[in-house]
């Protein structure tokens, strides 16, 4: 749906340009008021329309692309991703899915932050706490809640901590794929893995 969006708006943009110049060049022809009238008024619907599109765009920047906090680390962070590549040619790695990736993290959409992350860098950090009375550990990327270790899978992330020698998050979805049956472009949701390494035989 988007893409036809996009097509949309850059027709109903270049039609206004076309208008607007042909009207142009009819008034400075025929000199007649009328078409004068109807020039101004093309010009300022492609004026008022080119302003939509701009704060459109930026929107949709700043909506995909959340501003990253600095601020202290978290007391709870259980090893930044900071080790240099060497360091981990000696290490394990365990790999678990990220979930609850498609709900928000208050007012941030856990999807735009991943859409943010895939295209840089960022630092990533497991947090735990209690959810329900339960253990749980959160998954950060920056200062952003990005979802949990699944449920099955805390106690085995529990047993790393005090090891890891470094975190990274991979995303991986969010394409649109042009379904044949809706007939329309289908973006498919953002999806991430935690990636933890710790050094081999411990």
């Amino acid at each position: 749906m988007k893409n036809w969006d996009k097509k949309l708006k850059k027709r109903i943009f270049f039609a206004l340009c076309g208008a607007t110049i042909l009207l142009l060049i009819i008034t400075i022809f025929t000199q007649s008021t009328l078409f004068a009238v109807l020039f101004a008024l093309s010009a300022f619907a492609l004026i008022a329309f080119t302003i939509i599109l701009v704060v459109l765009k930026v929107l949709a920047y700043s909506k995909a692309h959340p501003k990253k906090i600095t601020t202290k680390d978290h007391p709870n962070d259980m090893k930044m991703s900071t080790a240099f590549p060497f360091e981990l040619a000696d290490c394990t790695e365990h790999v678990y899915r990220v979930v609850g990736v498609t709900f928000k993290s208050g007012k941030y959409d856990r999807q735009d932050i991943l859409r943010t992350i895939k295209k840089r860098k960022h630092t990533a950090s497991l947090r735990p706490y209690f959810f329900e009375g339960e253990d749980a550990i959160g998954v950060y990327a920056d200062e952003y809640h990005i979802g949990n270790i699944a449920k099955d899978n805390v106690s085995k992330v529990k047993k790393l901590l005090g090891k890891i020698v470094d975190i990274k998050i991979n995303v991986y979805g969010g394409d649109s794929v042009y379904d044949e049956i809706k007939a329309d472009y289908v973006d498919h949701n953002y999806g991430a893995e935690i990636v933890i390494f710790v050094k081999k035989g411990e």
